[in-house]
């Protein structure tokens, strides 16, 4: 049993994997090895529920395992069990303090709550032992740019990049940072550079055609892209970059070619297929597209996008009815999470078009869920829907599941909050809160705590969150109104009717267009 989970996990099997590591797991001696991979595939699919259990099951085995333990702690943090986290890290360097993963841990949980100096400690002391630690550096990088001292990040990048050249990590991240700053040509050179000095590296080669792209430089991508190509010994997702800069070059015939040669190598690679019907529904039409799908299907009868396909490109095309039907002869063949949701939009908006029509979108995400209950992706599309039709309580419920498995997801945090603040819970501040802390810089984070500490009556912290969340996007109306509320109570009333008469000329609908009107007429004499 050991080796075939060993086999399923290598070829990516991983519920094949997971079953079979379970059947041998015994945690003697001989086993340990095995329950370690079980946790990591574990973490890996991100069941961290299942995860923490065998963790805690090879502490309670080997207690004095500083690798067990790490694994509880990593665990805990992707549960966002923060302090139990920190006391399975501490627990590790108490016996190995040069477990350096450990201590990166640690550190990285002090700094997400906001102990840059502690953090700061923790990396430094990473170092001591190991001046080229691309983990302490990158984390040191991380805390000097939260401690707004941009340029020692940029150093401490360019270091970690220069000492660990097989590693790209900090050369993506040196890039990027230059590419926040607007200095463009230094980001190329600095891929460039690392390209050259690492043979070719497979994610350098593709953030810089990219970049090439942005840039407008088609040409130079293609030649990125087909080295990236051989790199990979023409992995799918290579080609479809390239296809992508052929496109950029207006080389539609070319691109085309790139994508069939990669879907004939790889069947069942989606985004391939998905890219050549787009390719063709932009050269010659929908019905032609929906052809060309068919008749791939004829070709490979076996394969799981059939209906999928076609289902999608009828959609695409507005025929509902043809959606509906080439879904559901696919989910009556085999449910996957892709025609659950196919389904669900399909429905939703024929239901939108003819409200008398009986449809029910929610129903085919709920019968996915009864199959797959821990696939959270088709989860977070059904709160998500849940949210938008008002049904609050059922969006409420099915976003506290995803908590406990997506706990350092953001709009998990974000919209419980909100749900909590429409019903008067006294827990939307702390998950306001917490949304903050995971995504600092989202002006819908901004907006949602902000909104909520003004009607807790924390007036002055709630206007700075409202202030930078209308700056980010002064365009949003719903944003734009609780910063208008916010200006109001404290006594800037010319401020507010401005950004209100902002709102109310654009002359479009909004969930807050009543609310301004109202709060405009209070405000004028």
């Amino acid at each position: 049993w050991g080796q075939l989970a060993i086999s399923q996990l290598a070829r990516g099997r991983n519920e094949e994997a997971l079953a079979a590591l379970n059947t041998t797991l015994d945690l003697d001696a001989d086993g340990a090895a095995l329950g370690y991979i079980l946790a990591f595939a574990h973490l890996r699919t991100g069941e961290f529920d299942e995860a923490l259990k065998v963790a805690q099951k090879l502490r309670n085995s080997f207690p004095e395992s500083a690798l067990a333990i790490n694994l509880e702690g990593g665990a805990y943090a992707a549960l966002g069990r923060l302090e139990e986290a920190q006391t399975s890290f501490a627990a590790v360097l108490a016996i190995d303090p040069q477990f350096h993963e450990a201590r990166a841990n640690l550190a990285a949980i002090k700094a997400q709550g906001g102990d840059l100096k502690a953090a700061e400690a923790e990396y430094q002391a990473i170092l001591l032992s190991d001046q080229n630690n691309v983990a302490a550096l990158m984390g040191l990088a991380r805390v000097a740019r939260r401690g707004d001292d941009p340029e020692r990040a940029r150093e401490l990048l360019a270091r970690a990049a220069e000492t660990n050249r097989q590693d790209p990590r900090p050369v993506l991240a040196l890039a990027q940072d230059h590419v926040t700053a607007g200095e463009t040509e230094r980001a190329l050179a600095v891929l460039s550079e690392a390209i050259r000095a690492t043979s070719d590296n497979g994610p350098l080669l593709a953030e810089l055609g990219r970049l090439q792209i942005q840039v407008n430089r088609p040409r130079e991508a293609v030649r990125t892209f087909e080295r990236l190509v051989a790199t990979t010994d023409g992995a799918s997702d290579a080609r479809l970059l390239l296809a992508q800069a052929h496109l950029a070059m207006q080389e539609p015939d070319e691109a085309r070619r790139v994508l069939e040669v990669s879907f004939e190598a790889d069947p069942e690679h989606l985004a391939t297929l998905e890219a050549l019907l787009q390719l063709l529904i932009r050269t010659e039409g929908v019905d032609p597209a929906l052809a060309y799908a068919e008749r791939l299907w004829q070709r490979y009868p076996k394969a799981t996008w059939g209906e999928q396909m076609v289902g999608d490109l009828h959609l695409q095309a507005d025929r509902l009815e043809e959606a509906i039907a080439a879904y559901k002869r696919g989910w009556t063949r085999q449910p996957s999470a892709r025609l659950a949701i196919g389904l669900y939009r399909v429905r939703l908006r024929k239901l939108q078009a003819e409200p008398s029509s009986g449809e029910t979108p929610l129903q085919s995400l709920r019968e996915w869920l009864e199959i797959r209950p821990k696939d959270d992706g088709v989860r977070m599309v059904l709160a998500d829907a849940l949210l938008s039709l008002g049904q609050f309580e059922e969006a409420r419920a099915a976003y506290e599941t995803l908590k406990e498995s997506q706990a350092n997801n953001p709009v998990v945090w974000n919209n419980l909050a909100w749900l909590y603040g429409q019903a008067g819970d006294g827990r939307a501040v702390a998950h306001g809160e917490r949304a903050l802390q995971l995504a600092p810089d989202s002006p819908a984070v901004m907006d949602t705590l902000g909104w909520i500490l003004l009607g807790e009556g924390d007036q002055e912290r709630a206007f700075g969150l409202l202030e930078q969340a209308h700056a980010a996007i002064p365009d949003n109306p719903e944003i734009a109104y609780h910063f208008a509320v916010a200006l109001h109570r404290g006594g800037q009333d010319a401020a507010a009717k401005e950004i209100l008469q902002t709102i109310l000329s654009d002359g479009q609908g909004s969930a807050v267009r009543a609310e301004a009107e109202e709060l405009l007429a209070k405000l004028t004499p």
